[in-house]
């Protein structure tokens, strides 16, 4: 029983026991790695906001799209057609409507 108790120790211990050694003989270190790879992210996330701020205060500046309001004539087209028939339309309307409120309707007693 003490054999095999013994056995099991050592299987324990092997599994259990870090491994540095041989990662560092063969130049892997796993720390340095993950370090490597959290440096990088920061760095990236930094450059991707100064970016983003510098963008965002540009445009809130209209520092890239500025138009000259000097020179600028606004006109309007007005289709003088749809106008018209929109105006006929609301005409229309109104009348219907004074026609319906001026009608009295009558409404049967429903208790009978």
């Amino acid at each position: 029983m003490k054999k095999y108790f013994d056995r099991v120790l050592k299987l324990y211990k092997d599994h259990t026991q870090s491994k540095k050694g041989i990662y560092r003989k063969r130049g892997i270190r796993p720390g340095t790695d993950w370090k490597v790879i959290a440096v990088t992210f920061f760095v990236l996330l930094a450059i991707a906001t100064g970016v983003n701020l510098f963008l965002y205060i540009q445009i809130k500046n209209n520092a890239w799209w500025t138009v000259d309001e000097t020179n600028t004539v606004y006109r309007v087209k007005i289709n003088q057609k749809a106008l018209k028939d929109t105006v006929e339309e609301f005409g229309a309307r109104k009348e219907k409507f004074e026609e319906f409120a001026s009608t009295t309707v009558s409404v049967g007693d429903p208790s009978l």
